[in-house]
Order: C-alpha cells, then sequence, then structure tokens
C-alpha cells in the first residue's frame, strides 16, 4: 500500500527541498517526479486542496510512513509547522474554503452549472456532447453558490453526506437545496455550497434555511 503527506503553504517547497536528496524547484503543478528522502524512496506530486498556492504531496511505501512521518515532524517544527489530522478539516473545510469540490459535491450536475466548463474539451468527441451544447447555448438551469450562517450551532443538512439537503428559502418560495456545510476556520463561521436555480440568487442576499438566515456569498471564502 501507499501512504501520502501533504505539505501545505507559503513555505512548502522550503520544507520539502530541506528533506528531499534532488531539489524539486523545477517540479510543475500537477506534475510527479520520483525523488528519495536519504535512503527512502518517494515520489513528490505539486497539487494540494487546502487553498494554498504552494503545496506538495509526498507519497511512500506504507511499511516507511512512520519513518517519512518522523522526518516531517524534524524539518517541519523548526518552522513552526503544524499536522492536521482531523480528517473533517483536511477533506472538506480546507477545499470548501477555497472553493474547491469534492466529488460527491458535483454528483447529478453538470460543467456549467458548478462553474468548471472551460475544462471542456469541444474539439473531442465525448458522451453527452450534444447535451452539453445546448446548456452552452441556452444557459444552465441551476448554479452552484456559496453561503454563510453565522448561528455557531446551526444544524443544516448537506447532500454531500446524504439526502437531499435542507430547503433553500427566499421569500417563502424554494429556491435551491444545500449541497454542502461545514465550519470555516478561515472566516470563523459556517459556509457551504448551494444549488440553486439559475439567477435566484445574487451575493448578499439573505436566505432562510431550516428556519436559520444565510447569506450568498461567492464559492471562495478565503
Amino acid at each position: 500500500g501507499i501512504h501520502m503527506y501533504a505539505v501545505q503553504g507559503p513555505r512548502a517547497k522550503e520544507l520539502v527541498n530541506q528533506l528531499v536528496n534532488d531539489p524539486i524547484d523545477e517540479l510543475k503543478f500537477f506534475s510527479f517526479a520520483q525523488n528519495q528522502i536519504d535512503d527512502l524512496p518517494v515520489m513528490i506530486n505539486r497539487a494540494g486542496f487546502t487553498g494554498e498556492k504552494i503545496g506538495y504531496e509526498i507519497y511512500v511505501a506504507a511499511d516507511k510512513a512512520d519513518e517519512l512521518e518522523e522526518k516531517l515532524h524534524k524539518a517541519g517544527d523548526p518552522m513552526n509547522a503544524r499536522e492536521v489530522t482531523e480528517f473533517q478539516v483536511m477533506a472538506w473545510t480546507l477545499p470548501t474554503e477555497a472553493g474547491f469540490y469534492y466529488m460527491r459535491d458535483l454528483r447529478h450536475t453538470n460543467p456549467f452549472e458548478v462553474g468548471l466548463e472551460k475544462g471542456i474539451d469541444w474539439e473531442k468527441e465525448f458522451i453527452g456532447k450534444e447535451a452539453l451544447l445546448n446548456i452552452k447555448e441556452n444557459g444552465p438551469s441551476r448554479e452552484m453558490v456559496g453561503f454563510t450562517v453565522s448561528e455557531p450551532d446551526a444544524y443544516i443538512q448537506s447532500r454531500h453526506l446524504g439526502g437531499a439537503g435542507s430547503a433553500v428559502l427566499k421569500g417563502g418560495e424554494e429556491v435551491g437545496r444545500v449541497v454542502k456545510f461545514v465550519y470555516g476556520f478561515v472566516k470563523d463561521t459556517n459556509i457551504g455550497y448551494i444549488m440553486a436555480k439559475a439567477g435566484a440568487l445574487r451575493e448578499g442576499d439573505v436566505v432562510q434555511i431550516h428556519g436559520y438566515d444565510a447569506v450568498i456569498t461567492d464559492k471562495n471564502f478565503l
């Protein structure tokens, strides 16, 4: 098996370069390179889903994971690096704050609804191309938007945990459903995504979700 450790933040390159035998300065985004940390074989990927501009993922054989972790702590402690082990923070909070999606956020959506249409290669043939061309011409019927809820103990059902997600009401009318709802440490408030009727919500609008007031925002909370 393989274990992965992510090194994220403005000094990520500095920390990783202290460890690896071959400098990673020329490693491009979403690129992989074989490397070694002393005599420990590793794979380095320049990537990350925390919203940091600089980040790397270090892959190592599972039976060498403890050895790598020890080396990371030894190099990172003097730099005031902090280990994050809570899954909800790693997988949900940090990516959501940066406006990133988890695959489960995208179920039953199309690229235009979630702002990913730039990733479509129209020069290629693919299943669903005709349907997407129609959406491109006429516009999507739904759109993903961000929101915040200031009530610290708010309970709101999000679709990414199963179910339909809490209804979003504007003037008493349902205009969308909650896709994701997590705590955002950067903003020190609850944040999330709503799949809404296209054009129904604008930034600054106040809506009601499960009895709580929510403010519509951009999807990037950093």
